[in-house]
């Protein structure tokens, strides 16, 4: 068998194969990408920085108009009922016709009012005797007037004050009876002065006091032997 033709065959393929160039083969991508075409595969985004959030702008709180305070209305000063005073002291006693001041400046205790002492009309020689269980108390008040207009004054204003706190009023026969007693609707002049006398009967003649109530409006005044 002629194996020559084979031979030459098989030298002419290994022929063909070794003169490859390899010019079949596509050459990797080297060309330079352009901005816009840049591709970011698989970044790790974990260390990128966070945006800030922004921070609210906080709303002011409007004020509250404050609520005006009234100012407190002034407590009128109570007037007393009763101002007390010393056997002798002046005291200002309410008028509603001027400044009127008045004082009881002495008083006694007897069981009969001589009959000198009575007024013309009554003196028969036989003193005055109070009613049976009680005793006279004979005050001597008096009056100033330091206002511009007169003032008038009466014995009824008075009273007398007992231990007992109990009262009494001026003793009718006596206030008729003895001299110099005040009279009602006596008048003291402008810048001027009146002075009388009041007589009480009591039966319980210690711990007295001696009590005028005002004229009009005021506190009643009580002087303290």
């Amino acid at each position: 068998m002629n194996r020559r033709p084979f031979l030459a065959a098989g030298v002419a393929l290994l022929a063909g194969c070794g003169s490859s160039t390899g010019d079949d083969t596509t050459p990797p991508d080297t060309a330079t990408p352009t901005p816009g075409d840049v591709q970011v595969v698989g970044t790790d985004t974990s260390d990128a920085t966070a945006t800030p959030t922004e921070t609210p702008t906080p709303t002011p709180t409007p004020s509250s108009t404050p609520t005006p305070t009234s100012s407190p209305t002034p407590t009128a000063t109570p007037v007393p009922s009763e101002v007390r005073a010393d056997l002798g002291e002046w005291t200002t006693v309410p008028s509603p016709d001027t400044r009127l001041e008045a004082r009881v400046a002495r008083f006694d205790r007897t069981d009969e009012i001589p009959a000198r002492d009575l007024r013309d009309e009554y003196r028969d020689d036989a003193p005055l005797e109070p009613p049976d269980g009680e005793t006279w108390v004979e005050a001597d008040v008096e009056y100033r007037n330091r206002g511009d207009d007169p003032a008038t004054v009466s014995a009824d204003a008075w009273t007398l004050v007992d231990l007992r706190d109990e009262t009494s009023a001026p003793d009718r026969t006596a206030m008729e009876r003895v001299r110099g007693t005040l009279r009602d609707e006596d008048r003291v002049g402008t810048f001027d002065g009146l002075d009388g006398r009041l007589v009480f009967a009591t039966a319980f003649p210690t711990d007295l006091s001696f009590r005028r109530a005002p004229d009009g409006a005021g506190p009643t005044v009580r002087w303290v032997a």
